[in-house]
This record gives structure tokens, C-alpha cells and sequence, in this order.
């Protein structure tokens, strides 16, 4: 007897197709318990107040700006205090300069970095 080459083929896929059969529906006989448990979990609700990306930077953003203006604010203070206080200390005077100058550069920081976010958020929409 003969057999052909469509003949072993044709067998040879019958046997493939009955392998990925019983593949498919051993996959789903496990896979089915999970998701009736997943069904009945109820769903987590997003604690984060915002919906996106952008929305999110937005919040960090203004978090960073309210918690960083009053640190800058006490900060100057502080170094108001020590320039009244130094009494002639030429190193209190320089500490003094150096906290003014880091606040001041730091407001510009923060300035720019906030008209770039507007300018980027209007460029972009």
C-alpha cells in the first residue's frame, strides 16, 4: 500500500488540531474557576485624583509648589534674622547672602519650570 504525501500531511494535521483541541480546552478548564472569582471581586476604585499622566504631573506640581513656597518663605525669614543679627560676623553675612541668593534662584526655578508646563500644556492642546 501507497500512502501519499497529502495523505501524511492531512494525518499529521488531524493530529495537530486535536492536540491544540485539547489544549484549548484544558487552557479554559483552568482558566474558568479564575474568572468567576475575578467576576465576583469587586473592583478597586483609583485613589489618585486624577485620570492620566499630564493630570498626575499637574497634581505633583502644584503639591511641590504649595509645600516649596512656604519653605522659601521661611527661609528668607531666616536669613533676614541672621543678616540682622550678625553684628559685624562676616561669616553670618555671607550665610545670610548665600540662603537669599538660593531662595531667589530657586523661585526662578520654579517660576520657569510652571511657564514651561503652561506654555507645553497650550502648545500641545
Amino acid at each position: 500500500m501507497k500512502i501519499g504525501i497529502h495523505s501524511l500531511v492531512n494525518n499529521h494535521m488531524r493530529t495537530q488540531n486535536k492536540y491544540i483541541l485539547i489544549a484549548a480546552g484544558l487552557g479554559y478548564a483552568l482558566l474558568k474557576p479564575a474568572m468567576v472569582v475575578y467576576a465576583a471581586v469587586p473592583t478597586i476604585q483609583n485613589p489618585l485624583k486624577c485620570a492620566n499622566v499630564i493630570g498626575c504631573l499637574k497634581l505633583v506640581q502644584s503639591f511641590m509648589l504649595t509645600a516649596i513656597t512656604p519653605i522659601g518663605v521661611l527661609a528668607t525669614l531666616y536669613a533676614g534674622f541672621l543678616y540682622l543679627t550678625a553684628g559685624g560676623n562676616q561669616e553670618k553675612l555671607a550665610m545670610a547672602k548665600r540662603i537669599i541668593l538660593y531662595v531667589v534662584l530657586g523661585s526662578i526655578i520654579i517660576g520657569a519650570a510652571a511657564g514651561i508646563q503652561f506654555l507645553v500644556t497650550n502648545i500641545l492642546s
